[in-house]
């Protein structure tokens, strides 16, 4: 017996998709206004400031997100193995979890310290 996977097979808009669709929705908006105000804000810095200053606020806003963003990562890809672990019994391996983020979080905080010390 041949199986052919078509788009029909693969897009079905079911009782699941409309499930995720409702509950995608809040994020959604919630990206959508977030960039909205941040570029209602970076309209508002540069109508009342010079070049310099918007130039001085993109960078910081663009190296703190960098630096959150790494953090987070970081973060939550922890919880997430962690919890795996945990969950199946295996403390052990959860510890060597936590101790390679802190090695990979140590190592690539150098750079930010760095980057952080120049801005």
């Amino acid at each position: 017996q041949e199986f052919i996977v078509t788009t029909k097979d693969i897009v079905k808009y079911d009782k699941e998709s409309k499930r995720i669709l409702r509950l995608a929705g809040p994020f959604v908006m919630s990206e959508i206004s977030e960039v909205l105000f941040w570029a209602l804000t970076t309209l508002l810095v540069s109508r009342y400031t010079d070049v310099d200053q918007l130039s001085a606020y993109i960078v910081t806003d663009l190296l703190i997100g960098t630096s959150e963003t790494l953090i987070k990562g970081f973060l939550e890809t922890l919880e997430t193995v962690c919890s795996h672990a945990v969950g199946y019994g295996n403390n052990k391996l959860a510890g060597q979890y936590v101790q390679i983020v802190a090695a990979l979080y140590s190592i690539f905080s150098v750079p930010l310290f760095g980057m952080w010390w120049f801005v």
